[in-house]
């Protein structure tokens, strides 16, 4: 079983990886404004104002429909996220990623699988994400399989506790694991979660935070090789 294997990804590889990643939030956000638009014309409707106030009307109707399209199918456009794609593709084989447009991006990347985590290689940087970071989700996308990033504050709190501050920002979708459809084997998809299980058991929480910080060759591992 394969250990390593090489990623190529352009933009639009990438936006299924960002809509993986942070789709739920949109569908929240709809069914809020769903709830909120519906709940206000039976309101309407309740009071016999539904006639009588067509622009309310129209607007409560709106925010319905808008939600409820969010909620089934989330829409997320990057043309307003430049910064999130081009810190992307930097760190991940793009050298000129904040001089060019985005529809020209492409990262070329090695991930190697290891005991800590996994470890992105490519020309401009090496991340080393550990496997706590990962939720333990997966999304199928079109281009392969996404093991998704935790979204809460533990891992970037260990990453803070070591000096590490740059990680998962907003939303960042460094630190998602892709994983191609030619590599996404169901023997290597499980032992990818049986990797982000066993450590999550151990680095999760308030307790594994602490553990983590005293742990001597995660935050080795984590910082990488010393260079003379």
């Amino acid at each position: 079983m394969s250990t390593s294997y090489s990623v190529h990804v352009d933009l639009g590889t990438f936006k299924q990886m960002f809509v993986a990643q942070n789709s739920n939030l949109q569908r929240v956000a709809g069914i809020i404004l769903a709830v909120l638009g519906g709940l206000g014309l039976v309101l309407m409707v309740s009071g016999g104002d539904f006639f009588k106030m067509p622009e309310v009307t129209l607007v409560l109707l709106a925010l319905f429909v808008l939600g409820l399209a969010a909620s089934i199918h989330p829409v997320m456009s990057l043309s307003g996220r430049k910064g999130v794609v081009q810190d992307w593709f930097s760190r991940h084989g793009e050298a000129n990623a904040a001089m060019l447009p985005l529809t020209e991006l492409s990262g070329d990347y090695q991930v190697s699988i290891e005991d800590y985590g996994f470890v992105e290689t490519s020309a401009t940087t090496v991340n080393r994400i550990p496997w706590f970071v990962l939720s333990g989700k997966t999304a199928k996308v079109p281009s392969g399989v996404c093991f998704l990033r935790d979204s809460g504050k533990n891992s970037s709190v260990i990453y803070n506790l070591i000096g590490i501050n740059w990680a998962f920002r907003n939303e960042d979708v460094n630190g998602l694991l892709f994983i191609p459809s030619e590599v996404a084997t169901p023997e290597f998809l499980q032992l990818i979660s049986s990797k982000v299980q066993e450590s999550r058991a151990v680095y999760g929480g308030r307790k594994g935070a602490e553990k983590a910080k005293h742990d001597e060759g995660l935050t080795e591992w984590m910082l990488g090789p010393k260079t003379a």
